[in-house]
């Protein structure tokens, strides 16, 4: 009995590491970050959906580390 109760012990700090470095690993995602971000030239607002994109500067700081921007056609001008 005494060596079943130090497997399980060994068993439950296995799983214990192995779901510190899963939360360390995979961090939840942002409340205000998008998974998929339109984008255009001449997009204005913070929709940022295919009805309505917003500018490029808005859709780099909204779609989050694994999301997915798309750009429509055109030529991208840097603001000031």
């Amino acid at each position: 009995m005494k060596n079943r109760i130090i497997i399980n012990k060994n068993l439950l700090r296995s799983f214990t590491i192995i779901a510190f470095m899963l939360t360390v690993a995979c961090p939840a995602r942002p409340v205000h970050a998008l998974g998929t971000v339109f984008v255009s030239p001449t997009g204005s607002g913070s929709a940022c959906t295919p009805a309505s994109p917003c500018d490029l500067a808005t859709g780099l700081s909204t779609v989050d580390a694994w999301g997915t921007l798309y750009a429509a056609g055109g030529t991208y001008t840097a603001s000031s």
